[in-house]
């Protein structure tokens, strides 16, 4: 992991924001496989549902990062 402390200000929030977008991008990811791992109705429910907040939380990270490059 990437040592911020000697970072102020707006590189270090863009390095935060850019750890969380990795973060969210993982659990993207995992929610999509656990999705093909489950076989209950209820089960697949509840991996539709964290499938697609993983996803949103990664393209509202996705935004912010695109955002602070312009």
């Amino acid at each position: 992991m990437q040592d911020v402390s000697h970072t102020t200000g707006d590189a270090m929030q863009e390095t935060d924001v850019r750890r969380l977008l990795h973060v969210a991008y993982m659990e993207w990811v995992g929610a999509q496989h656990r999705f093909h791992l489950v076989y209950t109705d209820e089960d697949i429910d509840k991996a539709i549902f964290a499938w697609d907040e993983a996803e949103k939380r990664y393209n509202a990270l996705l935004r912010i990062v695109k955002s602070n490059r312009d």
